[in-house]
């Protein structure tokens, strides 16, 4: 309308009664206007939010199944594995992967392990090799309620810089192999600052089985057979209290593992020391500190068992995929493999919990609640 055409009254309060029903009018467009935005831009968030949960949910059914081939150089493996990387960002940064690893790391003990996962190189069209470091907590073995978890992190290094970020200010006990960038992050001179090394026995079993199975040598056989002494008393003690498992190892483990250390101090002066079994004897005898210490602490374990059974798996899904696309590829493999596996620890059904828990996250679960989340949790 325009003001020629605006018919205004003489009477001056029929006029300030028509500029105030012009005013309100104006005012009810403008907050109208502003609730059409609103709405609009809730509307956008919402296709958003399920946007990301459909391509997460394709993410991990093809970390289920995978895929029948993929080709080496190919510019949509590398995107796809750089969106997979994006879109378990949330979950794999403060929320669930990390709070597992965090819940790990205030276990009196943890069990770690790394193994290598060939990842494409950009631009190269050939891989190079990176890793899975695992790290993974069982309570049960002596007398604990807690539930059972891992958490696994992708590198592109095996340097002593990657597990020092892991486990940054951790102070219980760290059960591993031989591996040295452990050994950097062990405490010194009786401290508390780093944690406390346990080894573990079945890395040095096996350099002995291997010689004994194949009829070489009898200190190797003899060896093996006393070891055997050891595992059986593991079984008789396990999920006992550590005080109990203490006390039946002081009886019985501690004992054999004199005698087999005297029997390989005696032996190494006696071989070449270039032959398979020095080198056997050497492993053992160079780590008889870390070997030592199940012996007085009922919470360390014989061997590493526990972590690389959470290793296997990655092994097999390794062999079957041949290599993750890219470096965001192998953190996306590490997150998933994480709730995964923890859910088999658990005896949860992987499918099952990860529905219900995508439906709890795009529902504005509150972070503050983030542990209810957890697979061992699970209530179906």
């Amino acid at each position: 309308m325009s003001a020629d055409d605006l018919s205004l009254p003489d009477d001056m309060d029929q006029l300030k009664s028509m500029v105030r029903a012009m005013a309100a009018q104006a005012s009810r467009a403008d907050a109208l206007e502003r609730e059409i935005e609103t709405l609009k831009a809730r509307n956008a968030d919402a296709d958003e939010r399920i946007k990301r949960l459909m391509q997460i949910l394709k993410a991990y059914d093809r970390a289920r199944f995978g895929r029948r081939s993929e080709k080496l150089g190919s510019a949509a493996a590398d995107d796809e594995g750089a969106q997979q990387a994006f879109l378990f960002e949330e979950i794999e940064t403060g929320m669930l992967a990390d709070h597992v690893l965090g819940e790990i790391l205030k276990g009196d003990r943890v069990s770690a392990d790394e193994t290598s996962l060939p990842t494409l190189a950009p631009g190269t069209g050939s891989t190079k090799k990176a890793w899975l470091w695992a790290y993974a907590r069982d309570d049960s073995t002596f007398g604990g309620s807690g539930p059972p978890m891992v958490a696994y992190r992708f590198e592109d290094s095996r340097s002593g810089d990657c597990v020092r970020r892991h486990l940054a200010g951790y102070r219980g006990i760290l059960q591993v192999d031989g591996y040295a960038a452990y050994n950097k992050l062990a405490r010194k001179g009786g401290g508390n600052d780093g944690p406390l090394l346990a080894g573990c026995w079945a890395h040095s079993r096996r350099r002995f089985y291997e010689l004994h199975t194949a009829g070489d040598s009898r200190i190797a056989t003899t060896t093996v057979e006393r070891m055997a002494e050891l595992w059986k008393l593991e079984a008789e003690v396990r999920g006992e209290s550590p005080e109990a498992r203490a006390v039946a190892r002081q009886a019985v483990s501690a004992p054999i593992v004199t005698e087999l250390f005297t029997l390989w101090e005696q032996t190494l002066p006696r071989i070449s020391g270039k032959s398979k079994l020095a080198e056997a004897l050497r492993y053992a005898m160079t780590r008889r500190d870390i070997f030592d210490r199940f012996l007085t602490d009922g919470r360390i374990e014989l061997d590493s068992n526990i972590v690389e059974r959470a290793i296997r798996p990655q092994t097999i899904t390794r062999k079957n995929s041949l290599f993750a696309g890219s470096d965001g590829g192998g953190r996306t493999w590490a997150t998933i493999a994480t709730l995964l596996q923890t859910c088999k620890m658990n005896s949860v059904d992987p499918v099952a919990w990860l529905t219900q828990t995508l439906e709890r996250i795009a529902n504005q679960w509150p972070s503050v609640e983030i542990h209810d989340l957890m697979p061992w949790n699970y209530k179906a």
